[in-house]
């Protein structure tokens, strides 16, 4: 089995040179041996040092937002932004992130880039990634929907479907990311909403940590971590070792049991990511006071602590793998003509003709099963890598005569999802068992 990335990825080693010296006993050695044993100590000291020592590579690429509209049976439908906005990009930053998750599945994040001014693209990016030895990462961009400069769990968001291993030194290019976004009503971009009963919560921003700069974001989150619901950004001023700032947070009103979150833009790239430090309201200090309840009254001198909590108060969860097997049904791969290929392809928009498979950009991640992989087999096992909380087309294929095109009248597909057209909801969490049969339709 290969796996195809959607571009090219060019990796380019260099050898990255740094020794930390130690220093050893400040008593001189008597004996000649002591003093060897000592230089001995003194370079195990140093080739442990160089194992741990944070490796540094540079991962770059274009991001590229494609708009798209809804038919009446709720299907995807390219539109073109000439058709959609009159050419305009409605919107005006897109952030991107690289990550790597750690022993408990946190996601530790090796650098972010926020793309401030972002047209139709392609807009360029580049991370320069610090971590571990032997780090693999994802890379992800989420589309600023909502024009208030945090990464929400509701926004617009592309992979790179393919964890890329990183060397010291490295270079990693072509690292490209596609955004499908719903085409705006109008070309005044996200934002915007049905009217509603208002309440306030007003409090101080407390950053306990020493501050340099950047504005901090407070906003409102459902108990689950999904949001924002609401959110406003204001300035802090240092204040001793850390900072203060008053906050106004306007909100509809009766939502019930709500988190009151807070974000500094720590990293000060003009974004409010899960790469910041966040915080949460307090009840005294050092004390979570969620859940709070928004009903009809205000609320006043709800004060929000930064940081606080083991990570993000939003549950951004950009990758969910779907997983299970494709076989033939009633039957086993040698019912194929020999030399065969078969696919399994999580797509953007649903297949309406033939498709080339390696050339096609409607494509999230790809799975490909040479026939020497599925000769002798009754199914093999697939794993996509794909965008989560959105809508895949979930699609197996057999390519019968070996000519790159499948979907080709008499070759034998297969659809997983809600509905004949593969319609995949992907959500929050991984899938397993997913089971895909090919037969001639």
């Amino acid at each position: 089995m290969t796996r195809s990335p959607l571009s090219l990825l060019s990796l380019v080693l260099a050898i990255g040179i740094g020794c930390t010296d130690k220093s050893g006993d400040d008593t001189a050695p008597t004996e000649e041996s002591d003093a060897d044993a000592d230089a001995d100590a003194d370079s195990d000291a140093d080739t442990d040092a160089d194992a741990d020592a944070d490796i540094y590579a540079t991962i770059s690429g274009s991001v590229t937002v494609e708009l798209y509209t809804l038919d009446e049976n709720g299907a995807r439908q390219y539109i073109s932004y000439e058709d959609a906005t009159g050419g305009v990009f409605p919107w005006e930053k897109i952030f991107v992130g690289a990550y790597y998750s750690g022993s408990s599945g946190a996601q530790n994040y090796v650098d972010t880039d926020a793309i401030v001014g972002a047209t139709t693209g392609p807009n360029p990016y580049q991370l320069d990634a610090v971590a571990p030895p032997d780090s693999s990462v994802y890379v992800y961009a989420t589309l600023d929907e909502n024009l208030d400069s945090v990464v929400g769990t509701d926004e617009p968001r592309g992979i790179y479907p393919m964890e890329l291993p990183l060397t010291d030194g490295g270079v990693l290019t072509e690292v490209d990311i596609t955004i499908l976004a719903p085409a705006p009503e109008s070309s005044g971009g996200g934002g915007g909403g049905e009217s509603c009963d208002e309440v306030s919560i007003t409090g101080d921003v407390i950053l306990t940590l020493t501050y340099d700069n950047g504005d901090v974001a407070v906003m409102l989150a459902d108990t689950s971590g999904q949001g924002p619901y609401e959110s406003v950004t204001t300035t802090l001023t240092e204040d001793g070792g850390g900072a203060t700032g008053a906050y106004e947070l306007p909100s509809c009103a009766a939502y019930g049991d709500m988190q009151l979150l807070g974000a500094w833009d720590s990293d000060m790239d003009t974004m409010f990511s899960p790469a910041d430090h966040w915080g949460a309201y307090i009840s005294e200090p050092d004390v979570d006071g969620n859940p709070v309840n928004i009903g009809y009254t205000d609320l006043l001198d709800y004060d929000v602590q930064i940081p606080l909590g083991d990570g993000p108060g939003l549950s951004i969860a950009p990758f969910i793998q779907v997983a299970g097997p494709v076989s033939m049904m009633g039957g086993t791969f040698d019912d194929l003509p020999p030399g065969s290929t078969v696919y399994v392809a999580a797509l953007k928009y649903r297949p309406n003709t033939d498709l080339n498979i390696a050339e096609t950009s409607n494509v999230y991640d790809i799975d490909t099963f040479e026939w020497s992989d599925v000769t002798g087999q009754t199914s093999k096992d697939f794993a996509l890598v794909v965008p989560a909380d959105t809508i895949i087309y979930l699609w197996a294929y057999a390519d019968t005569d070996a000519d790159g095109f499948v979907n080709e009248v008499g070759d034998p597909v297969s659809v997983a999802g809600e509905d004949e057209n593969g319609r995949f909801p992907t959500g929050t969490s991984s899938v397993g068992g997913v089971a895909l049969e090919l037969a001639v339709p």
